[in-house]
């Protein structure tokens, strides 16, 4: 659950991607991809594959970005 912004505002109908980092960003793996409503908000669940190694990962959601917001990552 979150919102993405811009300087410019809200980040609608925006692709979001679900990451799974490997601690020291060695692996990551898409678990899944999510979209911004009107308000640059979002909320969904994604399934963990099983073939998921165990381990400390990191959750990232990133966007590729587009015409008005400029690609990012979450921090």
């Amino acid at each position: 659950k979150g919102r993405v912004t811009s300087t410019s505002g809200a980040c609608a109908r925006l692709r979001l991607d679900v990451v799974m980092v490997a601690s020291g960003g060695s692996r990551s793996v898409r678990v899944g991809s999510l979209s911004t409503d009107d308000d640059g908000k979002f909320d969904g669940a994604v399934v963990m594959p099983r073939d998921l190694a165990a381990g400390d990962y990191d959750l990232v959601v990133e966007t590729p970005g587009d015409a008005r917001c400029r690609a990012s990552r979450s921090q």
